[in-house]
């Protein structure tokens, strides 16, 4: 019998590309991790073990950014391994190594990891694979280690089983994995042409994943909705399969949806009557439709608590991730503040103290401010004796730590905030010469997509890709403006950004171009 890691995979014939997963980096697990009560490995020098890594997209950014770590990625692909390989090489990073191995042959040399990572693999493999990957999460997770696992749930994804079934019939004679999702493009295409004005949520759901499948590449096709094993479950059927390997669960990446609060008024009140949360969130899935999810786990034998000790967050970092329709007023003006989280929870900003906390934040978003620091920010503006402490003048009070404390928990989970566990090293203005890391470059110039510092992937048009290799801290502004205008501004027989414009439009241009790299987190100086 071959080995498993000699066997050629569909994933070598289409090759997957690999991008950063925000809700897979350690910081995201450890910032859960220790709101709930454990003690996870600091992201600066932890172990990280991604299964089914592909060619390292997400994997090697985290050990970019984090050269005290270091990570292991095992994939059954060989190409992929070998594509990942030769750019962790140009990159020269020591502290990653990538293997082709099938993860059923990983033995216990390996050792432990404070963080296991299981992307897009836990649906797509039959059941002793599934088995594997939560036995290595039970022998390999270090004591106080978390596990991230995503997978497909019900019920949302009965919505796209229909689509499924009729393009694998539709290419069941094609002779290979590549004719098979040609052919199926095919058939999406017309689909497209079928698509009526309905608006129930059946017909809502297939046109968005006709409109999902049209930009992606051929290899999702096909291993989303062509290969033999795709096999959804709904969530307490994950719990249950973890349960059984000694893991329990910890909470989602997705962390707006953890909270009752957020959701709607008939929803939470619903939830409210659950016997816990297992049963709360599988009855939110019901409600939401959901059909992706984000799990992190961890041993059977930690305690955890959904309440949030306060002083766990006065040791992080603080970060804006709020949107408003228009900018934020005078701290004094009575009118409200409406923040709102990228999923649409809505907040309202009245308190002077919080309207502060808020304006420091926007000042230095996307980077992040340390809780201490924020809480002086506060005393620095307020007057307020409760605020202050009453041994130390000018110091903040115990009340007002706790106080914002509980205040940052609720907006952790409504989305409006982002915590940390550790620094960043972004550059919250734009510099004489801006900068953007090796990594930044190298990624463009290799897949035209790019890494920010949070761990999101951001997709530049053509033309900004040419122009971030020019941000090394050697060219200026307009240095930048004469590259812009030298450029064809054309792609595919389409203009990125109009020809005929003068140099007073290109600067224009530029400058928004830089002020979205600052504000995505890509600008480093």
């Amino acid at each position: 019998m071959p080995s498993l890691t000699t066997e050629s995979t569909t994933y070598d014939e289409l090759l997957y590309p690999t991008y950063a997963q925000h809700q897979s980096h350690p910081d995201v697990l450890a910032t859960i991790g220790s709101l709930f009560g454990l003690s996870p490995a600091p992201v600066g020098s932890c172990r990280v073990l991604e299964l089914g890594s592909g060619s390292g997209g997400n994997l090697i950014p985290m050990a970019y950014h984090l050269p005290g770590s270091s990570f292991l990625g095992i994939d059954l692909s060989g190409r992929s391994i070998e594509q990942g390989r030769q750019f962790i090489a140009e990159l020269g990073l020591e502290n990653i190594e990538l293997n082709h191995l099938d993860l059923r042959e990983l033995t216990q040399d390996a050792g432990q990891f404070d963080y296991i990572l299981c992307h897009g693999v836990y649906s797509w493999v039959d059941e002793p694979v599934r088995q594997s990957i939560l036995s290595i999460c039970r022998d390999h997770l270090a004591p106080h280690g978390v596990a991230y696992v995503s997978y497909n749930v019900y019920p949302g994804w009965y919505y796209n089983q229909p689509l499924r079934e009729l393009l694998r019939y539709f290419a069941r004679r094609a002779p290979n994995p590549t004719e098979q999702a040609r052919l199926a493009r095919i058939l999406v295409n017309w689909l497209k042409t079928t698509q009526t004005d309905e608006k129930d949520s059946r017909t809502e759901s297939l046109r968005k994943e006709i409109e999902h499948i049209e930009v992606c590449g051929d290899s999702y096709l096909y291993h989303e909705y062509l290969i033999d094993e795709n096999r959804p479950m709904y969530f307490h059927q994950f719990v249950e399969q973890a349960a059984e390997y000694d893991l329990r669960y910890l909470g989602d990446s997705e962390r707006e949806t953890m909270q009752v609060e957020n959701q709607q008024e008939s929803h939470a009140r619903f939830m409210q009557m659950c016997s816990g949360v297992i049963e709360a969130q599988q009855f939110l899935d019901f409600f939401l439709e959901r059909r992706f999810r984000y799990s992190l786990l961890c041993h059977a034998e930690r305690e955890i608590s959904m309440l949030v000790d306060p002083v766990v967050v006065q040791g992080m970092w603080v970060q804006a991730s709020f949107q408003t329709e228009k900018p934020l007023g005078d701290i004094h003006d009575p009118e409200p503040w409406m923040l709102e989280s990228s999923g649409g929870s809505r907040v309202s900003i009245t308190s002077e103290p919080m309207r502060w906390a808020f304006a420091a934040l926007s000042q230095v978003s996307p980077a992040a401010i340390p809780f201490d620091q924020l809480a002086q920010t506060i005393v620095d503006h307020c007057p307020d004796p409760p605020l202050h402490a009453s041994d130390e003048p000018g110091a903040p009070s115990t009340e007002l730590l706790k106080d914002l404390a509980i205040q940052l928990i609720h907006l952790y989970f409504a989305g409006i905030v982002q915590l940390h566990t550790y620094q960043s090293d972004l550059c919250p203005r734009i510099t004489d010469r801006p900068m953007v890391s090796c990594l930044a470059r190298l990624e463009g110039q290799a897949k035209q997509a790019v890494t920010t510092h949070w761990h999101y992937s951001i997709f530049p048009n053509p033309v900004a890709i040419d122009l971030i290799q020019l941000l090394d801290g050697e060219h200026d502004r307009g240095q930048l403006i004469d590259a812009l205008l030298q450029s064809g501004a054309q792609f595919e027989g389409k203009e990125i950004w109009e020809p005929y414009l003068d140099r007073a439009a290109r600067e224009q241009q530029v400058d928004e171009f830089l002020e979205n790299l600052r504000a995505e987190g890509v600008l480093i100086g």
